[in-house]
């Protein structure tokens, strides 16, 4: 009887309990308060006006606006207050048996009548789910995490609605708080590493060349050159180009970068995806591919890759996403060109009466003819009459061309992109905004769906060229060389998810 009795409960231990989880069984445990900092990451969608560094970061024992966290009339010291869609995310690889925590609505909330849904996840599984609502007592939750190794909170709420996490712990086997350190400094240390750095010269396939550069404001860049055109890229940067021309004397860009624009969701610039370092290799044909970090808050990575077509003048450019959440959300891709004040820049209206506005009055003398649109207020006759300066905002049609008088070159940014017909920004593919040092010329794809383990794709063709008598001579010769028999986009592949770190 004695014998069946011990291996009735080891049977019971084996099952119901991992080894680390076995020693808290049988009694020794450590207990770990999850109001403090051992998440990979924390993101709300909503935070008051405070320094950018802070924004879209759940407050510590206080509510989202930073009074105290009071749930139904009763004050908790302890907690992490948020507001809107909230993701909580950390590692405690087996250590944990169990989490427990009280979640409500804040009264704070201004929301009358605040509705907010709370789920946790535990290796891509649901283990606990409950609906919330304002002037109700906080839900109780308690779920075992034998064996779990990553653990995901998850809040959907409108951003008027603050929700409280209360008295957050973990409880698990002695080790348990080292091990959450230990993931969190990992996974910083991936996110936030040197980019590393490019050995020498290296033949592509392609015929062009790579080479490694030192940038005063970027740091280790990776270059790509052929005899017409040369592109550097920086992985430290999000994967920006910060150089484009005929060589690497010229340029005309001072920045190129990516932007991503979800319906439903907001993307914010200080997301780790944007500031870390972007994971890179050369693919067999000589393509560059960039891989960013992932980025938990809104379940996506994504890709950008760069190839030279063979002695020509043209680089095709890619932006890849896929979404790796379990929801249907639609999202636009958007590549930002910072140029210098010193280049013209013309766009190629939708129609021959342009849909555009200006946010000043335009000077009585400027020409809009043969469908070409002058945003920039650069003094030369090639492509249009202007004397004053202007912003412009416009629904050109989704290419433009930057011209450099000085050198008699030209480059024309060609989009290849989904047909979907929603933009993001009112119905404008084409978004310029204009500073005394530069434009920043944003150029967006439509807002395409995008299902669950979905991927997206946005191309564009860049080509370098002589500039001639007038834009549209010069956009026209410099079309008739991007042609459809370009080098194919077969193989950009797409890594995603949080375990890949490598292609």
């Amino acid at each position: 009887m004695k014998k069946i009795l011990l291996i009735s409960l080891a049977v019971f231990v084996l099952t119901f309990c991992s080894c680390r989880s076995l020693q808290t069984a049988m009694g020794s445990s450590e207990t770990v308060d999850l109001s403090g900092d051992y998440w990979q990451e924390a993101y709300c969608e909503w935070t008051p006006a405070m320094p950018a560094r802070e924004r879209g970061k759940p407050r510590v024992n206080r509510n989202v606006i930073g009074g105290k966290l009071i749930v139904k009339n009763l004050p908790y010291e302890k907690g992490i207050g948020a507001a809107g869609k909230s993701f909580f995310i950390c590692s405690p690889n087996s250590y944990a048996a169990s989490y427990e925590l009280m979640v409500g609505i804040d009264d704070a909330t201004p929301a009358k009548n605040g509705k907010a849904h709370f789920e946790i996840y535990g290796d891509g599984k649901s283990l606990f789910s409950t609906g919330l609502l304002k002037g109700t007592d906080p839900v109780h939750c308690k779920v075992r995490l034998n064996g779990i190794d990553e653990l995901v909170i998850v809040v959907d709420a409108p951003s008027n609605v603050y929700v409280d996490f209360l008295l957050p712990n973990f409880l698990g086997a002695p080790g348990l708080k080292d091990e959450l350190n230990r993931e969190k400094a990992k996974y910083e240390d991936y996110i936030y590493a040197q980019p590393k750095p490019l050995k020498g010269r290296k033949d592509l396939d392609n015929g062009a060349i790579a080479f490694p550069y030192i940038s005063k404001k970027y740091g280790q860049c990776i270059g790509m050159s052929n005899e017409n055109v040369c592109v550097i890229v920086s992985p430290g940067s999000a994967g920006k180009v910060i150089h484009f021309g005929s060589d690497i004397k010229e340029n005309f860009i001072n920045e190129s970068g990516v932007l991503l624009h979800p319906l439903g969701r907001r993307i914010a610039d200080v997301t780790l995806a944007y500031q870390g370092t972007w994971s890179w290799k050369f693919d067999v044909d000589g393509k560059l591919k960039l891989l960013s970090p992932p980025d938990l808050a809104h379940g996506i990575r994504w890709m950008r890759s760069f190839y030279i077509v063979p002695e020509t003048a043209v680089m095709k450019s890619s932006v890849h996403i896929k979404n790796v959440t379990r929801d249907d959300v639609s999202w636009s891709a958007g590549t930002y060109f910072d140029i210098s004040t010193n280049f013209a820049i013309a766009m190629q209206a939708e129609s021959a009466q342009p849909g555009y506005t200006f946010q000043k009055s335009p000077p009585d003398n400027l020409v809009v003819s043969d469908n070409m649109l002058l945003l920039s207020d650069y003094k030369t006759q090639i492509i249009g009459k202007a004397q004053k300066n202007y912003d412009v905002i416009t629904t050109a049609s989704g290419w433009f061309c930057v011209l450099s008088i000085k050198n008699k070159k030209a480059l024309l940014i060609e989009p290849v992109e989904p047909k979907v017909g929603l933009f993001p920004y009112g119905g404008a593919r084409v978004f310029t905004v204009r500073t005394p040092e530069k434009f920043r010329t944003t150029m967006l794809s439509e807002l395409t769906p995008l299902f669950p383990n979905k991927s997206f794709s946005q191309k564009q063709n860049w080509i370098v060229g002589p500039a001639v008598k007038d834009a549209k001579t010069t956009v026209s010769e410099l079309r008739a060389e991007i042609k459809d028999s370009l080098s194919s986009d077969a193989g950009y592949g797409v890594s995603t998810g949080r375990t890949i770190n490598n292609y």
